[in-house]
């Protein structure tokens, strides 16, 4: 068992779109990032719902990654970089204007290596 662990570990991850027979796993990803970031309170599960609504508007010129989540046992292989490069390459390739992201301290150095600039953003919920 220890074996074959370690040779699905050993396997380079393929990258494809996902489709919502990843719901389970993204929401799971979701709630492991913040419970890691510390912010696993019912304030951030209204900035969860309050930013989906705002990935999913179709008028927006902009794209949201929402999260970034790698499985400690899959960390320091570059996955998380593969993804964002594809992610921002899909972007320019539908001609949006932007990506826009929550960086963890943990994700700040890949986002910013790729080009990221920090902002003073503000948003008003209205629902």
């Amino acid at each position: 068992m220890a074996v074959q662990a370690l040779s699905q570990l050993e396997r380079t991850p393929q990258l494809r779109l996902a489709s919502t027979c990843d719901t389970a796993a993204i929401a799971r990803h979701r709630r492991l990032m913040f419970d890691e970031m510390g912010l696993a309170s019912g304030a951030a599960l209204k900035r969860v719902e309050s930013e989906t609504r705002a990935a999913l508007e179709p008028a927006l010129a902009r794209a949201t990654v929402l999260n970034v989540y790698t499985e400690p046992a899959f960390r320091n292989r570059g996955l998380a970089r593969r993804l964002m490069h594809a992610v921002i390459d899909w972007c320019r390739a539908q001609g949006l204007a932007s990506v826009q992201l929550h960086a963890s301290d943990a994700g700040r150095p890949l986002y910013e290596s790729l080009g990221f600039g920090a902002t003073n953003e503000m948003r008003l919920s209205l629902r």
